[in-house]
């Protein structure tokens, strides 16, 4: 996870990858998403 600070906010980078195998089929995107609305404020 990498935090940017903007001039009118942040950009947040989030990267996933698999440690085995060729294809994850969209387990790191999911874990992304999961991520991300975890970080959203209620």
């Amino acid at each position: 996870v990498r935090i940017v600070e903007t001039g009118d906010g942040s950009l947040v980078d989030v990267r996933s990858k698999s440690r085995l195998g060729l294809s994850d089929v969209g387990t790191n995107a999911r874990r992304i998403r999961r991520f991300m609305a975890q970080m959203q404020p209620d």
